[in-house]
């Protein structure tokens, strides 16, 4: 029995997976999951992803989730060229610290704007306020920003003048806010420039080829949607407000900082909620976006919006005994 490639194009992971199989003519036999139709809860699927989550790959008994985790194996498995995942210590690093950076910062980014632009019409019938459309492009172009210093610097591609798995996961993650009407390399030619070569170094056509589900506008749209997934989406809108990323107060400064963005694959698997419950994020509970952190040991618990606990005051404690251990206890 050959490979099984389970996908739905409209998700970015996905579209990454089928250009780099196709790229390199795998031999996969690519099968859609629709997962605004719920495909994935059918038990059929669950006996190939128990997650419910797409891409997920099957070869012969064995199964396997997760994109990243997909293409490592079939580089491995047939020998893809050495520039996709290299066997130099440093550029292979150079795709690993990537692929450990791009969940929270592009992907949380790029999602969140298609989420936001796809879900409130459909849920709410308005679209996306202005104000919040403008907060969502900053927040996009810090990372744009850290993505052009940091990662591709002057180098024609992340691990320098080949394409890498890297670069393929970074396409994706990018054009993903096209499909909204979002364009994030307007007014960036650096950005621009790395994309065409990226482009042309996998197949123009190719990667057109996988855009297809996500830059058709009739696919967002509520009646494309089973009554069913958009009752439950609507529920949780209602229990989980946009915007839908939960955010935190860092410890070590006043900024907000991401801890979780669902994707269309969490999303779409969420069943109506049986009952409210109390967020770690919740506005009506918490303020300016803290945390509170509850315990079930003797310290005392920090109340929503408190600060970090200060340390005991050192002028409260007297000078040091002299013992003959050269230890003694303190003068109160």
């Amino acid at each position: 029995m050959g490979l099984e490639l389970y996908l739905d194009l409209l998700s970015q992971p996905c579209r990454a997976v089928y250009i780099f199989a196709r790229s390199n003519n795998l031999p996969l036999e690519f099968k859609q999951v629709e997962l605004l139709k719920g495909q994935q809860k059918t038990e059929e699927f669950r006996k190939v992803n128990l997650l419910m989550t797409v891409p997920a790959l099957k070869d012969g008994a064995f199964t396997l989730a997760e994109s990243i985790a997909i293409l490592l194996y079939l580089a491995r498995k047939f020998k893809t060229p050495d520039h996709w995942y290299p066997a130099d210590l440093q550029k292979r690093a150079r795709v690993d610290e990537y692929l450990s950076w791009q969940h929270t910062s592009i992907r949380a980014k790029a999602s969140t704007i298609l989420l936001h632009k796809m879900l409130m019409p459909i849920l709410t019938g308005k679209p996306v306020p202005a104000e919040k459309m403008q907060s969502l492009t900053e927040d996009l172009n810090v990372v744009l920003n850290q993505f052009e210093e940091k990662f591709l610097e002057d180098k024609p591609f992340i691990a320098g003048t080949e394409v890498s798995l890297a670069d393929l996961l970074a396409l994706e993650e990018l054009v993903e806010p096209l499909g909204v009407g979002h364009d994030p390399f307007e007014g960036r030619p650096k950005l621009t420039e790395w994309r065409r070569r990226v482009e042309g170094a996998v197949g123009k056509q190719l990667c057109q080829e996988a855009r297809q589900v996500l830059l058709n506008p009739s696919n967002f749209s509520a009646d494309k949607i089973p009554p069913e997934v958009l009752e439950g989406l609507k529920k949780y809108l209602n229990l989980y407000p946009l915007p839908l990323v939960f955010s935190r107060r860092s410890p070590l400064s006043e900024e907000t900082v991401p801890f979780f963005t669902p994707t269309l694959n969490v999303l779409i698997n969420i069943g109506p909620p049986k009952q409210r419950t109390t967020l770690p994020h919740d506005p009506s509970s918490h303020q300016d976006g803290h945390w509170g952190w509850r315990t079930t040991s003797r310290r005392r618990r920090r109340c929503p919006g408190e600060g970090p606990q200060p340390p005991p005051s050192r002028a409260r404690l007297g000078p040091r005994l002299p013992t003959r251990g050269g230890s003694g206890r303190r003068r109160q």
